[in-house]
This record gives C-alpha cells, sequence and structure tokens, in this order.
C-alpha cells in the first residue's frame, strides 16, 4: 500500500514542535506520554529518520531500565523530552529536508491503489486472475506518469485486453485465435467475426435478447479498445505512439467495462 506520510510523520512533528504542550497535557494526565514517545520512535523507524529514532529510543530504554513503575516512567520522559526538545526539533527539520515526495492527487491515488469508481472489482480478479498484475501496474503506471506520456499504461491495459479477448473469443463463439496460415489473427478481424457470430445467436425471446445484448456490450467495448491498439503496437513513429492522459484514461475505462460485461458472461454460453 501506498504510504500516508502524513499520519506516518504526525508524531514525530508532535514532539519536535508540540513537546511544551505534551509535558503539560501529561502532567495533567490528559496524554499518555509513554504512547506518544513510543509511537514518534515507531515513526521514526518507518520513516528511517535515524537521529530522532535514536534519540526517542534512547529514551524509552533509559525509562524503562531507571523506572520501577509508569508513573515513573512517564515523569522520566517528561523530563527527557523537555531536555531533548531542540535536538528533536534539528533532528527533524534535518530529515526532513533530506527526503523527497511524490505527490499524488485523489484521481491518481484511486488509479494506483485500485480503488474509487475506476477499480476492478475484486471479482473480476477472482475469475480473471491473470490480469490482476498488469491492471495494476496500469494504475500504476498512470498516476506517476510524467511529460504527459502514459504509454507504459496503455501497453499493460492492452496485454490484459488480450487475455480477455481470447476467452471471448475462443471459449464463447468458438472462433479460432489464428488464420489459415497459422498467424494470429489481428483484432479487427476478430472484431468482425465476434460481430457475425454475435448476429448468428438466438434473439426470438426477450431472454435470448438480453443475452445477446449482454455479449455485444463486450464485442462493443473491445471495439472501441481495438481502435487505440495499432498506435502502441504497430507505429513506428514515437511521437505518434505515444498516450495523453486523457488517452489513457478512455482506454482504461473501455477496458475496465469491458471486463465488467466479461464478469457477467462467466457462466454464460452464446447457446
Amino acid at each position: 500500500m501506498i504510504q500516508d506520510v502524513y499520519k506516518i510523520a504526525l508524531p514525530l512533528y508532535r514532539v519536535a514542535f508540540e513537546s511544551e504542550t505534551i509535558i503539560s497535557r501529561s502532567n495533567a494526565g490528559e496524554e499518555d506520554i509513554i504512547q506518544t514517545i513510543s509511537l514518534a520512535a515507531d515513526a521514526a523507524l518507518r520513516l528511517e529518520f535515524g537521529g530522532m529514532r535514536n534519540i526517542l529510543r534512547g529514551m524509552c530504554e533509559l525509562a524503562a531500565k531507571n523506572a520501577t513503575d509508569e508513573k515513573a516512567a512517564a515523569n522520566f520522559l517528561r523530563n527527557a523530552l523537555n531536555l531533548n526538545k531542540l535536538s528533536l526539533l534539528l533532528n527533524y527539520e534535518k530529515e526532513l529536508a533530506g527526503e523527497r515526495f511524490f505527490y499524488l492527487s485523489s484521481k491518481e491515488f484511486d488509479f494506483y491503489e485500485q480503488v474509487g469508481d475506476r477499480a476492478f472489482s475484486p471479482a473480476i480478479f477472482t475469475h480473471y486472475p491473470t490480469i490482476e498484475k498488469d491492471i495494476r501496474a496500469a494504475g500504476r503506471c498512470y498516476a506517476t506518469a510524467t511529460e504527459d506520456d502514459y504509454t507504459a499504461c496503455v501497453f499493460h491495459l492492452m496485454r490484459a485486453m488480450e487475455i480477455g479477448v481470447q476467452i471471448l473469443a475462443r471459449e464463447k463463439f468458438g472462433i479460432d485465435l489464428q488464420d489459415a496460415r497459422g498467424k494470429d489473427k489481428e483484432w479487427s478481424n476478430l472484431v468482425d467475426e465476434l460481430e457475425k457470430k454475435k448476429n448468428e445467436m438466438p434473439h426470438t425471446t426477450t431472454p435470448e435478447k438480453e443475452k445477446q445484448a449482454l455479449f455485444g456490450h463486450a464485442i462493443h467495448h473491445f471495439a472501441n479498445v481495438k481502435a487505440d491498439r495499432a498506435r502502441a503496437f504497430h507505429s513506428r513513429d514515437l511521437k505518434t505512439a505515444k498516450y495523453d492522459a486523457h488517452e489513457a484514461a478512455y482506454i482504461y475505462e473501455e477496458v475496465r467495462r469491458f471486463y465488467v460485461q466479461m464478469n457477467s458472461l462467466h457462466d454464460l454460453s452464446i447457446n
């Protein structure tokens, strides 16, 4: 999971900038200073803030060694925090200045973590587990893309799409994936064959029409993705082969909708 640095660093911020408040609240019985210092020490360890970690860990170890009970430990830590407050502040500023953070907008976070409206449902990954790695990689590539180049995201999406297309064509419609020469068929040919097979499905009764429509929706989303595939895999011009954020988001959504439909078709046959 991507780290929420603010939440992790908050205990460190408090001991660095709010030491007087912590001491006074602890004296008044409004704050458990043992827990506060312990949380800050854990945060320093997670963020690899070595200077603060050594100070806070040393305070905790000395309190455990010299205090006879919890009350004595709290008194010891209050005094230790008061003595080390300047060192904690200086170390916090120094160590934070040495870090670099990658900012994600809420939209980018949804892509990165597969959450929100843009997420592929767990049921899709259950029925089509081999696509999960590429879908998650596509989301991370979208979220962290630079210079408006989202091509890596699209490549992962096309890899994931290939799996669903093969299942739809071969397993659902019985279409051979290779031509008479033994070469893989182009997606444009598969779209045409799928449309033909779909139109040949029984469509007299209402249930038959509804089932035909479900298969038709999957083919529709496949055709939409197919229209953008050639640029990713066949273009010799690196400039035209690039995808911007809008194009990548569109393809991502079409692939997601395709798999939503495939999920609904999982237990259905064309007959």
